[in-house]
């Protein structure tokens, strides 16, 4: 089931006077769900439906059985007739939208737990997975606010206080994350999780010694825990210890995790191991954008052809836009959009920009209510329109598989004298793009420019004529680019500050 999910919501009440089983037939299938024979009684369950087509009690517990097996399409299907029997069934409603949320169907998820809500306003489950939900949407602030009321109604709710301390995180509000995380370990301290989660914010507030004594802790509960495994694989990464790399980074087995194996083996001189893995990847992971980088440097350093089906040539799908002819554009809509963009949380973010801080969250999160980044947000959308027009032709899955739904996920990054970012792509994204809305006037050269190139992430270079793109913008420019593309900023001498709206085409799946 999905992160933030909490009790699937089985009731056991008969429902009223509707004819249904016998208690005893009731207490034999609680039984063997608590004994974890779910198939056993969805089955049983649903033989007895046949004879008891009303009876609620056998829809919730087949239903709850169903998610348990995580057959979600199966659940729905069981929900809808036990809602339509009984509108105001809370429980029914409850499991709805649950299966709902796991099949990525998040506006009905939505929909539903608000339902619940309304219905049962003290149930904390229904807020923390509604939280979960908007986590899912990428609308951080939304989450953060229905986490906050789970732990109104249960102060000691562990699964809110985990997915509210990783939220606060993700927020840039590291202190308070790290507040909840340690009330998590102090209330769970065999709960490896929360040694990792807590870990992960000590990490990010630079306290390096305790996120490690946390990681440490997290390993020793549970060897297995794949999260952990990928910090110390990266450490062994980083200490040239490139085998024990990809012993726990294969350990991991994520998508990110099989293409940082691969990059241990690039440092390692492993020529033939990476080729195979690589060949195999590309098959069967068309989508895995961090894979599509390595297979585009790969190809160029070691001259062969890249079989990655994203974006076989990323450089020759960088647009660049200028939005001043843009109805509503005026230089009071930068300066608003930046006046906006100072209300939001900022942290500097040690891994790629130098220099310079940038916001966290989504800043097209419509809890914001921000009229200016929702005509911002229009704006993007129809040069996103333009460019899938402008390479309708190319047979890259980066066209022909855009994705039918997509949220937009946005922030401000501000430079300062001297800041730059590092070379990076943006494996979550699709399409990614710039929006600038301030740039100093006294530069020169390539100064302030953004760089794409094939190179990134300290690649070992083994040829040297790697190709690249530079653009010098100015205010109001837009530039778009695949998310598998490496870019970064050339550094300025101004005393003038650089600001500028990144921002990801997310899928939304279906």
């Amino acid at each position: 089931m999905a992160r933030g999910q909490g009790r699937p919501g089985m009731h056991v009440s008969q429902g009223g006077t509707v004819a249904g089983p016998s208690q005893v037939e009731v207490q034999n299938l609680i039984g063997m769900m608590q004994a974890g024979q779910h198939r056993e009684v969805a089955n049983k369950a649903k033989k007895l439906l046949k004879k008891f087509p009303e009876a609620l009690i056998l829809y919730n517990l087949m239903s709850a059985a169903q998610l348990s097996q995580e057959n979600f399409s199966g659940a729905v299907i069981t929900l809808e007739k036990a809602l339509a029997l009984k509108p105001d069934f809370v429980d029914g409603e409850y499991n709805l939208a649950i299966a709902y949320m796991n099949l990525e169907r998040l506006d009905e998820a939505i929909s539903h737990f608000e339902n619940v809500i309304r219905q049962k306003p003290d149930l904390a489950e229904a807020f923390n997975n509604l939280g979960a939900t908007y986590l899912k949407l990428n609308r951080q602030i939304a989450a953060v606010e229905n986490y906050e009321k789970a732990l109104e109604l249960k102060p000691d709710f562990v699964p809110a206080i985990r997915n509210l301390g990783a939220a606060l995180r993700d927020l840039g509000r590291l202190e308070e994350s790290e507040k909840w995380l340690t009330k998590l370990t102090l209330l769970q301290p065999r709960f490896a999780a929360g040694h990792y989660s807590l870990g992960m914010t000590l990490k990010e507030l630079g306290k390096t010694d305790k996120a490690f004594s946390c990681f440490d802790a997290a390993l020793k509960l549970d060897p297995e825990m794949r999260e952990v495994n990928y910090e110390f694989a990266i450490i062994y990464k980083a200490n040239g210890e490139y085998e024990k790399a990809v012993e726990a980074f294969d350990k991991v087995g994520t998508v990110d995790s099989r293409v940082r194996a691969m990059e241990a083996l690039l440092e390692a001189g492993k020529r033939q191991e990476l080729l195979d893995r690589l060949a195999s990847i590309n098959e069967a992971e068309p989508r895995n954008l961090r894979a599509s980088a390595l297979s585009a440097y790969v190809s160029h350093q070691y001259e062969i052809e890249n079989t990655h089906p994203f974006c076989t040539s990323p450089l020759d799908f960088v647009s660049i836009y200028n939005t001043q002819s843009e109805p509503g554009y005026n230089t009071e809509f930068l300066q608003s959009l930046m006046i906006a963009a100072d209300d939001l949380a900022v942290v500097q973010d040690r891994n790629t920009t130098q220099g310079g801080l940038q916001t966290h969250g989504n800043l097209f999160d419509p809890v914001l209510e921000s009229e200016v980044f929702t005509r911002l947000e229009a704006i993007v959308r129809a040069k996103l329109e333009l460019y899938r027009e402008e390479f309708h032709d190319a047979a890259d899955g980066i066209v022909g598989d855009f994705p039918k739904n997509y949220t937009l996920s946005g922030w401000r990054v501000k430079l300062m004298k001297s800041g730059h970012q590092r070379p990076h792509i943006h494996a979550g994204g699709w399409v990614s793009g710039v929006f600038y809305l301030k740039i100093p006037e006294q530069m020169s050269g390539n100064e302030g420019a953004i760089a794409f190139s094939l190179h990134g992430y300290d690649y070992p270079i083994l040829k040297q004529d790697i190709p690249e793109k530079e653009h010098v913008p100015s205010a109001g420019d837009l530039v778009l680019f695949p998310s598998s593309l490496f870019h970064r900023t050339i550094p300025f001498d101004s005393d003038e500050e650089r600001q500028c709206i990144a921002f990801d085409v997310v899928p939304i799946r279906n």
